[in-house]
């Protein structure tokens, strides 16, 4: 990698902790899991939690991307009326995307329409910029790319204007126009000497962990106390 490259690295991973749209939150809610669960609550309990990753929660505000020391809050589930569901609550740290209006991020040009801009947000989450959000050096037209200084690939540093949340996905829509945004080389040469100025780390991996010693320990005392609890109902039910 060269020295360019590296800054724009740098740079990227600047833009994304200051932009605060990445965060960790701990955060808690009541899990309903099915009896069968009742052999293995952890598995349960995780395989809960996953059914969210990459999908918004509202608890988070935000779009779930990782999880963390997961922890059962009781010591027993617990059941409502009829229903089989078996309701624990568990505190987990949770990290997620949640893009601020007003703060700058980094996307990748994957499409050119008529009238607006496709983008990837860490490769993952989409964004758009309107024509008419784009100053008047930039240009890009879809049938002579030749002519465009912004073609598919190209990385920019765009303002967010809003956030659109539609079920579990969400869209945002960008701008050019202010201070700070651009093509990504070029935004990224500015900042250089700021850049070096600073010691950064990287942005947190997106991934998910499932090993917490912690929550083994409570997950397996909840195994125990369940399973003494069905012994005791069967032995009434014989009696």
């Amino acid at each position: 990698m060269n020295p360019l490259e590296q800054n724009e690295q740098q740079f990227v991973q600047t833009q994304f902790r200051s932009s605060r749209s990445l965060k960790e939150t701990e955060m808690s809610i009541t899990i309903p899991l099915l009896p069968h669960h009742i052999g293995d609550l952890t598995q349960g309990i995780y395989s809960f939690l996953d059914n969210f990753i990459m999908k918004f929660m509202n608890g988070l505000d935000g779009i779930l991307l990782a999880y963390r020391d997961v922890v059962p809050m009781e010591p027993n589930g617990r059941i409502y009326d009829d229903a089989p569901h078996i309701h624990i609550r568990v505190q987990f740290k949770a990290l997620s995307f949640s893009p601020v209006i007003g703060s700058n991020l980094v996307g990748r040009v994957t499409q050119m329409g008529m009238d607006h801009l496709g983008l990837l947000v860490l490769g993952v989450f989409n964004a758009s910029i309107a024509k008419e959000d784009l100053p008047s050096q930039f240009s890009f037209d879809d049938t002579d790319p030749d002519n465009n200084n912004i073609k598919v690939g190209t990385t920019l540093v765009f303002q967010v204007l809003g956030v659109n949340q539609s079920e579990e996905i969400i869209s945002i829509k960008g701008s050019l126009k202010e201070e700070g945004t651009g093509l990504l080389e070029e935004v990224a040469k500015k900042k250089i000497p700021e850049l070096k100025k600073t010691t950064l780390a990287t942005v947190t991996p997106i991934t998910v962990t499932h090993d917490s010693s912690k929550a083994k320990r409570k997950a397996t005392t909840l195994i125990k106390e369940s399973k003494k609890t069905t012994e005791v109902a069967k032995k009434k039910r014989k009696n």
